[in-house]
């Protein structure tokens, strides 16, 4: 193993504003690295890549160990920065701060940081290098703005501090809330079990009377499908072939037959639902009806004659309904009532009448309730009506398309009889009647399963007269008029409405119990002593999130795009105006530097753009600038920090390609820094034939 300690050449103590120049190899840039890594350097994120390998190269490396004692202390002894690193084998190292002849106390990277600008570089590739001062820029935004961030937090914890105080205004409000919220709790609690028993009694109808239906509708179907395969094994092999001219006829006449027979399916249950019961004779023609029956090419009379008289019964008891004053008062109400729905959850009181919104579309409903039974049968007769209306057209249609086809031919008149009951009609009608089989068994099925879930037994006897005594209750008059389709909309309708208020008053009662907590705890205390400034507090918390969220994001990604030189076209106008600021702020921390002959002061540092405009408004090129001249501009950016209260240390490595012009500047400033008292310690090492130090403080 190998021993090193400083050169001879490099004394052990140093000018607090040193000058270092010898050979390759002397030890100057290794007394920077130790300086540097004794400051904590090694953790800042400003230092160039290249020299934090070389520190970790230096402490962290197998094939090397260090220690080393430093001591920096001011001009005027009131300040001491000591680091020291003990041992080979030992990681950690003692950062002090203190005054000459007292204690010093450790100091962490982050307070160093706060209380030292360490300023630590390499002025290679200077017009590249300027990007640095950018990610310098970077580092202090989000400094600050973790500063802002943390002051937010304060904010936020001293009004919630404040709020948590007893505040008469806050109290008062409690309890008109506290009030409100113990009408509107008390008002669903009463609501909910009459929904509830509703909801129960519409279910335990709706399933009952729809599986009874469905259960008749298959025995039904099976019936006409056995009937019609028993005519169609009997004419089998007797069927012939219908004419080539009248088959393309008879192909649309099954396929109206069959979309028919579905809206006949589809309008017979509304039609049982309304027809007066005198009407009974009527039903019982209109369901022996069958539109697959067609004998001599005609269909069987009754459907149309039947359908008109519906319809004219159906249309009749409507327009004595709309001339009714009740109808047309009922309409008013219920779109007003639908109105005020929309502002139900608002907690305005009407003036005068004192209720609130809600309980006003209450007491409307309750007010509209007589006319429910009215305006549902208005409403089932109207839909009657239209599937009715469309049934005739349809109805109409395959009149004409029998006719048409019974006199295509005389030889399709000779068919005639067979083809209406021919194999392959008779097959179409079977698949049809099929296919709505397989549609009412699922229907049948549902409702089954609906009366299970509802602890009805279907397999019981009697369950048409257990469907006809729920259907005496006085609350469900109004709905009995309604279809299959709007009675589940209704039911689930209610089950959104039960699950809404259920919820609402739960709600309820988890805020009442926290207004109520909250109450008792202002009654208890005193009111905080920034009571009165809680508004300025408020606003002064939106102004520091809204600095804070500039900072650390919208700056953020517009500086990182710059870093990376990724700022695209076009900009938005905020961050034109923010790159607008950073070119000044650039042109701040270089200030004065040379270029050719002459000292010019920068105005604006444009990186985009890759350009300097001068004070004076001379534009000069980056890619024009000396090598010398671009190192002088960068290190008097680094050095140039007007506004930054912090002490600067400030140690530069191989500026050997800056000539004397080119570093007087920076010499200057670094003077200028140290008379002031803001400069600690500056060391600038630079490569030459010969060893010397000397003070650059003269």
């Amino acid at each position: 193993m190998v021993t090193f300690t400083p050169n001879k050449n490099i004394p052990r103590e140093l000018p607090n504003l040193a000058y270092i120049e010898g050979p390759n190899s002397s030890g100057k840039s290794t007394l920077l690295n130790i300086i540097a890594l004794g400051l904590l350097g090694i953790k800042s994120k400003k230092i160039n890549q290249v020299l934090l390998n070389r520190m970790r190269a230096l402490n962290y490396s197998d094939y090397q160990k260090i220690k080393f004692n430093i001591k920096i202390t001011s001009e005027d002894g009131l300040l001491v920065l000591s680091s020291r690193k003990d041992g080979f084998d030992q990681d950690e190292i003692v950062l002090m701060e203190g005054k000459e002849g007292e204690t010093p106390t450790p100091i962490d990277f982050d307070n160093f940081e706060r209380n030292y600008n360490l300023i630590y570089d390499i002025p290679y590739n200077p017009t590249e290098r300027l990007y640095d001062l950018v990610k310098e820029l970077k580092e202090e935004q989000t400094r600050y703005g973790n500063r802002f961030w943390k002051f937010g937090q304060f904010l936020r914890r001293l009004i919630r501090e404040i709020v948590q105080y007893r505040n008469p205004e806050r109290l008062e409000k409690l309890k008109r809330d506290l009030k409100g919220y113990y009408r509107t709790s008390k008002n669903l609690t009463c609501e909910l079990p009459a929904l509830e028993n509703l909801l129960d009694l519409l279910q335990r109808y709706s399933y009952t009377k729809y599986f009874c239906y469905y259960s008749n509708e298959c025995e039904r179907l099976e019936l006409q499908i056995d009937k019609i395969e028993k005519e169609r094994q009997r004419f089998k092999k007797s069927a012939k072939k219908a004419i080539k001219k009248s088959s393309r006829i008879k192909e649309k006449v099954t396929e109206l037959q069959d979309e028919v027979f579905q809206q006949v399916c589809q309008v017979t249950p509304q039609v049982r639902d309304l027809l007066p019961k005198s009407e009974k004779i009527h039903l019982q023609i209109w369901e022996e009806t069958n539109v697959f029956e067609v004998g001599n090419l005609e269909l069987d009379s009754r459907i149309k004659s039947e359908l008109v008289h519906f319809m004219n019964i159906f249309r009749h008891e409507l327009e004595r309904i709309q001339n009714d004053d009740s109808f047309k008062n009922a309409s008013a109400l219920g779109r007003i009532i639908e109105f005020l729905k929309g502002y139900e959850d608002s907690s305005i009181t009407i003036p005068k009448i004192g209720v609130t919104i809600s309980e006003l579309v209450r007491l409307l409903e309750e007010e509209n309730k007589q006319n429910e039974i009215m305006m549902s049968n208005y409403r089932s007769l109207a839909q009657a009506v239209d599937a009715l209306e469309i049934l005739k057209y349809d109805v109409t249609q395959l009149e004409g398309l029998l006719k048409k086809l019974k006199g295509t031919t005389d030889e399709g008149r000779e068919l005639t009889t067979d083809y209406s009951e021919s194999y392959y009609a008779k097959g179409e009608q079977i698949r049809s009647l099929r296919t709505a089989l397989k549609s009412v068994g699922r229907k049948r099925d549902h409702y089954s399963r609906m009366c299970t879930y509802k602890k009805i037994d279907v397999s019981q006897e009697g369950l048409a007269q257990k469907l006809e005594q729920i259907g005496r209750n006085e609350e469900l008059k109004s709905f009995l008029s309604l279809d299959e389709q709007q009675m589940e909309v209704r039911i689930s309708s209610l089950e959104e409405e039960i699950t809404r208020k259920r919820g609402k008053l739960g709600s309820l009662k988890m805020l009442i119990d926290t207004c109520e907590k909250e109450k008792e705890a202002l009654e208890k205390q005193e009111p905080h002593r920034y009571e009165g400034r809680l508004e300025e507090l408020n606003d002064l918390l939106k102004v520091t999130e809204r600095i804070s969220q500039k900072l650390l994001n919208d700056y953020n990604v517009s500086i990182t795009k710059l870093i990376n030189r990724k700022v695209e076209q076009p900009r938005s106008s905020e961050e034109k105006a923010y790159f607008k600021e950073v070119s000044k702020y650039l042109a701040h921390r270089i200030g004065s530097f040379g270029h050719i002959e002459t000292t010019y002061e920068a105005k604006i540092v444009d990186l985009v753009s890759g350009f300097i405009v001068t004070k004076n408004d001379v534009k000069i090129h980056l890619s024009d600038m000396g090598t010398g001249q671009s190192q002088s501009a960068y290190l008097l950016g680094l050095l140039n920090v007007k506004n930054d209260q912090r002490k600067t240390i400030a140690l530069f490595d191989e500026i050997a390609m800056m000539d004397d012009s080119s570093l007087e500047p920076v010499y200057d400033r670094m003077r200028r820094l140290y008379r002031q008292g803001r400069l600690l310690l500056g060391v600038v090492v630079q490569r030459g034939n010969d060893f010397k130090v000397k003070s650059l403080a003269e």
